[in-house]
């Protein structure tokens, strides 16, 4: 999974990010995002992540999924 992780570009993984927090994301693919710690280098392009006022995204995710 190292391997895989760090072949994924920034922008990739930013797709994945969001798809994540989609409906059907959410139901598919997180299990694998918190199982293989997809996000694990998520902090390299998080000032790409969409900010606005009151919304932190990272927030809607669980935790173990950064590690």
């Amino acid at each position: 999974m190292n391997l895989i992780r760090a072949k994924i570009s920034g922008y990739e993984l930013l797709l994945l990010f969001y798809n994540y927090l989609s409906d059907r994301g959410s139901k598919y693919f997180k299990p694998l995002v918190d199982k293989y710690f997809l996000l694990h280098n998520i902090k390299e392009i998080e000032s790409e992540l969409i900010n606005r006022s009151n919304t932190d995204h990272k927030k809607l995710y669980d935790p173990k999924a950064f590690n």
